[in-house]
């Protein structure tokens, strides 16, 4: 997003600069009107003292040869006093009636000069017989400005001896100074003014324009880059403005802001994705009730989100409350180990779970989730209505920790999980049988139909591998049922000890047991060996009972494969039987596979 679109004229350094430059212009030409009109009535002022006292001079140095009466000397003077200045000065002086007596001009002696009627003069000479309202005055001419001053020459009584003593004014000295060269000079003043303030002008705009660019245009733009970075998502651009002033504080705080908002982004995205993370857990968790389904999908949840070196759970056993089942996975490994074993007499499979741990556990120390070792292993207790069902132990990659949000969410998925394991647990129990802890008839039944229905969600191929005790009557008739039963729990504990975890035994009536193998149903020979493996453990195993001598049994197991033998449950279930019956008429303790 793009915030800075607008032109050059629209910036504030524009308007800063245009206003700056009004005020300036303003402030430098009423400074330069103020000085020139100053400075020039000034000059004027002085120019008309200093030409009143060169007139007065001229009156005094012309005195003693008017007194002698010497008209040619008084010509001589007045010529010799014009040329003093440069261009010539004129000399006048006028009687009282108005005729010129002597000037420098010699054609203007004998003219008459009236000052009332002469145009030039008319501004001072304002009625006749009224003296000038000035001593000197301005006048323009031909030759340029004349600067005009007017002396009279009054009379004194060394001038008795020619003039009536009534006469006070014996006439008038009329002074002309040509004037242009000074105006020509103020006007180079006024010429070299304008330029110097033209000059101060420009350099005052290129100061004010650097200082304005860098002290309130840049870090402007420094801000408002910043404002278009976090309009993008970027909230770790830094805005670097260098100073103390408001914009530096503007910066700080834009910068501190953003990092915040930032923050608080990445915590609502990490929320987020916890939050579908453990939705997504939850979900596929509450796809099955089955506990081996369950177990296997927490597993998969585990590694998958979290990518653990190691997990493994311990579950109580219902029907031996001395046995825990043991179910651990490597990363690497692609199915599930299981074991049952006695914690007093047993090492403890795998590596994620101390013995000392195990100990406080089953002692009710565990109630929340912790994190050994400084966070590199997890210990999880399932626990759901104050009871203990069982606890899941994770290791982490060899040198790593737990990050704190993977925990925050371990914490969050714990209760989820005992939920549901304690669900699973209540439908094991409705389904299993109570003697030996395996699947019922009826569960396996219910199973084989789904499994073989077509269009149901849990229908796969699978091999059937059904069993029977040889003989299993004598064992009765000769140690007792009791005897009987414990041999069918030993049994049971072989097979389960044989199988792969997920594979589904259950107990099918009396001493027959049948096996629902998934997931195998093109491996014959992965069967067989399966199949070969429970028929040597049970014909090397020895089966106790109180102070019964070693009781010693076998077994014979029928194989069969859906859909390779058969296209329905009941066909497979058929096949099996019929191979389970043949091995017993082939001689017992021997595996024949269907046909």
């Amino acid at each position: 997003m793009k915030i800075s679109n607008f032109s050059f004229f629209q910036t504030i350094r524009f308007k800063l600069l245009v206003g700056l430059f009004t005020v300036l212009t303003i402030s430098i030409g009423a400074a330069m009107f103020g000085i020139w009109n100053y400075e020039r009535d000034s000059f004027m002022v002085s120019i008309r003292g200093e030409t009143m006292r060169a007139g007065r001079i001229i009156e005094k140095s012309l005195r003693t040869a008017m007194l002698s009466n010497n008209r040619g000397a008084i010509h001589k003077s007045l010529a010799e006093i014009s040329t003093i200045m440069a261009p010539p000065s004129r000399v006048m002086i006028v009687a009282p009636g108005g005729r010129v007596v002597f000037s420098s001009d010699p054609s203007q002696v004998g003219s008459i000069f009236i000052g009332s009627q002469d145009q030039a003069c008319a501004a001072c000479h304002l009625r006749e017989k009224i003296p000038a309202a000035h001593e000197t005055i301005l006048l323009s001419s031909r030759a340029g400005p004349i600067l005009r001053s007017r002396i009279e020459i009054n009379g004194q009584p060394v001038c008795y001896r020619c003039h009536s003593a009534d006469r006070q004014v014996l006439g008038t000295l009329l002074f002309d100074a040509y004037v242009g060269g000074t105006f020509q000079m103020l006007r180079t003043v006024a010429i070299r003014t304008f330029l110097t303030g033209l000059l101060t002008f420009m350099a005052v705009i290129l100061v004010m324009t650097w200082l304005i660019t860098r002290l309130i245009h840049q870090p402007i733009q420094n801000l408002i880059a910043g404002f278009e970075a976090v309009g993008s998502g970027d909230f770790t651009y830094w805005v670097d403005i260098k100073g103390s002033d408001e914009f530096c504080d503007m910066a700080t705080s834009f910068n501190v802001t953003s990092r915040a908002i930032g923050r608080y982004i990445e915590e609502i995205k990490a929320s987020n994705a916890e939050t579908s993370t453990l939705y997504s857990m939850l979900q596929r968790m509450s796809r099955t009730i089955k506990l081996s389904e369950l177990t296997g999908i927490v597993f998969d949840l585990f590694y998958e989100f979290f990518g653990f070196e190691e997990i493994m759970m311990i579950n109580i056993n219902e029907d031996r409350k001395e046995c825990y089942t043991a179910i651990w996975r490597k990363k690497e490994q692609r199915r599930l180990h299981h074991r049952r074993f006695n914690p007093n007499t047993e090492k403890l499979p795998g590596s994620t779970l101390k013995m000392e741990e195990l100990q406080q556990w089953t002692e009710n120390c565990f109630n929340q989730t912790v994190f050994p070792e400084h966070g590199a292993r997890v210990l999880i207790p399932l626990i759901y209505n104050n009871e203990n069902a069982g606890i899941i132990s994770i290791r982490a990659a060899a040198g790593q920790t737990i990050p704190p949000h993977e925990k925050r969410l371990i914490r969050t998925m714990a209760s989820h999980i005992a939920i549901s394991f304690a669900n699973a647990r209540l439908y094991h129990m409705a389904t299993t049988d109570g003697l030996t802890g395996l699947f019922t008839k009826r569960f396996f039944l219910n199973t084989t139909d789904h499994m073989t229905t077509p269009g149901s969600p849990t229908a796969r191929p699978f091999w059937l591998m059904m069993m029977d005790l040889d003989h299993f009557k004598e064992v009765n008739d000769t140690y007792g049922h009791p005897a009987g039963d414990q041999v069918l729990i030993q049994l049971a504990d072989l097979i389960r000890a044989n199988i792969r975890y997920g594979d589904i035994p259950c107990r099918y009536g009396g001493e027959e047991f049948i096996i629902i193998l998934p997931e195998s149903s093109g491996d014959t020979a992965f069967i067989q060996g399966v199949a070969d493996r429970v028929l040597l453990a049970v014909a090397n195993h020895t089966f106790t009972y109180r102070d019964c001598r070693s009781i010693r049994c076998t077994i014979s197991i029928g194989i069969a494969s859906f859909p390779g033998h058969a296209a329905t449950a009941e066909e497979v279930i058929q096949k099996v039987d019929n191979a389970l019956y043949a091995a017993k008429e082939g001689g017992r303790n021997r595996v024949c596979s269907a046909h």
